[in-house]
């Protein structure tokens, strides 16, 4: 193919039927040289963001949740990149420690007890969904609460009273 014709490669029409597939808003370099507008997936919160279900601050709320989530190290190990080249950053006073950061752990038990514990149904969505981005439907049809199966529209329920007490909590 000649340098500049742009080829479009749509999704499969197996992943067009499971829904929330988008062209990124930014351009990308592709590994030709070319500039390209590559097809993504539309995470939970951004998918019910955009449908109306939840609003702004819902939505930062599930995000401030995932985001100290992350930065707890609740969501598991996973082999280390070999290319990274470690680097310190220590241009404060203060050696800060960014992986597993305590106040990161207790505001994430702190948020969980807000919607009832870990063991209650918005704490295991929080959990599994916001946290370890589980996909909702997912959650709902194979972990549920306690283990059993739980409608989906039931759990939509769930993900947005735990974004509503989420918003609360962190005074969004």
């Amino acid at each position: 193919m000649a340098r500049g014709v742009s080829r479009i490669v749509e999704p499969t029409a197996q992943r067009l039927a499971k829904g929330g597939v988008t062209r990124m808003d930014r351009t990308v370099r592709d590994a030709e040289g070319g500039i390209g507008r590559p097809w993504e997936s539309l995470e939970t919160l951004t998918a019910m963001l955009a449908r109306g279900s939840i609003t702004p601050p819902m939505w930062q709320a599930g995000e401030k949740f995932h985001d100290e989530f992350r930065l707890a190290s609740f969501d598991g190990l996973f082999a280390s990149d070999p290319t990274r080249i470690p680097v310190r950053l220590n241009t404060t006073p203060v050696w800060i420690d960014k992986a597993g950061s305590e106040a990161a752990r207790l505001a994430v038990r702190s948020a969980l007890d807000a919607l009832g514990g870990v063991q209650s149904p918005g704490g295991s969505c929080a959990w599994h969904v916001l946290g370890l981005e589980t996909p909702l439907k997912t959650w709902a049809l194979t972990r549920g609460w306690a283990g059993r199966r739980i409608d989906k529209m039931v759990a939509t329920g769930i993900l947005i009273a735990d974004l509503g007490i989420l918003k609360s909590h962190y005074i969004l």
